[in-house]
Parts: structure tokens; C-alpha cells; sequence
């Protein structure tokens, strides 16, 4: 159905049945009841970024069997950022969510070793548009120090990912600190 055909639909119906629709969506679809619990309840916003931060943690560092190397599922940790900004627009919170997936990826690497090129690939990927994002809202200086810490953390890391990181940093930041990178 088109959108201009949901307008006509919602158009046409009375208050009360607008409101039930709500009322069906909200206790049927949990994606709905978060959407509508960033706007109604903020305070509760913290618990929902932790929520997602969870779902990061499981696909690169589960806590459940630490010994095994996780199954490194993308897709879930990509959908968990996808799903979060379908429910919040806050650019730093979204942008502390897409870090939060690179230090988990940083993490993963450290404590399993060396992974293979789509690992880092994924990893180089985000933190790029990252960098970008932070760039656009004009966060750079509020998420420096964890860009910095991750760069410090791939230094030594294969596949050129480290290398990759360290430019990424020297091109989205200031050369007063390129100190820190040499």
C-alpha cells in the first residue's frame, strides 16, 4: 500500500478507532511500544540503549561461553542499530550505539585474535560512517577520546584494519593531535 493510500485510510477513520489501532499496534509489536516509550517516557531511553548495547555484546562478546569464539553475526548487530534509530532520532545516541559496535568488534579481535578480511571490513565500515556522522551533527569533540582509544587498540591488528583506523582518525581529527597517533 502506498502512502499516499494510508493517508486516505487514516482520513477517514474517527478518533476512537485511530486510538485502538494504536492501542492493537502498541501491545502487539515491541518496536512500537519502545518508539513510543522514547517519546512519552525518556528517562527510559538509558535502558533501551543498554538494551541494544546487549544484542552488540552477544554478537562479539558473549558472556555466556567466553572460551568459544563467537558466530560473529553482522546482520543481528547491523538490525540492532537499525532498530534503535527506527525508535530514536538522538544523533549522539545513535552514533554511541554504532561506536559501541566497533569496541565490541575491537574486543572480539583482541581476546579471540587475528579474524578474517569481512570481520574488519565490517568493522572499518562502521566506524567510518561513524566518523561521518559525528562529523555531520558536529560530535567529533564529544567522541574523540573513544575514536582515540580504538585507534591505539588496532594499532598492531592485521589486515590493515589498524592502519585503516589510524588515517580514519588523522583524517576526522585535528592535527593538535596527531601526536597521538605517531
Amino acid at each position: 500500500m502506498s502512502l499516499k493510500n494510508f493517508k486516505n485510510y487514516l482520513k477517514i477513520q474517527d478518533e476512537d478507532s485511530l486510538r485502538n489501532d494504536l492501542i492493537d499496534l502498541y501491545k502487539t509489536f515491541e518496536v512500537i511500544r519502545e518508539f513510543y516509550i522514547a517519546r512519552i517516557e525518556p528517562k527510559y531511553t538509558d535502558e533501551l540503549v543498554k538494551k541494544y548495547k546487549k544484542v552488540l555484546a552477544q554478537q562479539f562478546c558473549p558472556q555466556s561461553n567466553k572460551l568459544r569464539f563467537p558466530k560473529l553475526n553482522y546482520s543481528v548487530a547491523r538490525k540492532a542499530i537499525s532498530d534503535f534509530k527506527k525508535i530514536n532520532s538522538n544523533p549522539s545516541l545513535i552514533i554511541d550505539l554504532q561506536l559501541t559496535y566497533v569496541e565490541y568488534g575491537v574486543q572480539c579481535t583482541l581476546e579471540y585474535g587475528d579474524i578474517d578480511a569481512r570481520f574488519y571490513d565490517s568493522m572499518e565500515s562502521m566506524f567510518r560512517k561513524t566518523l561521518k556522522d559525528m562529523e555531520k551533527n558536529g560530535l567529533l569533540d564529544l567522541f574523540q577520546s573513544r575514536c582515540l582509544a580504538i585507534q591505539r587498540d588496532t594499532s598492531d591488528l592485521g589486515w590493515g584494519f589498524g592502519d585503516a583506523v589510524t588515517e580514519l582518525c588523522e583524517e576526522y581529527f585535528t592535527s593538535t593531535h596527531r601526536s597521538e597517533f605517531e
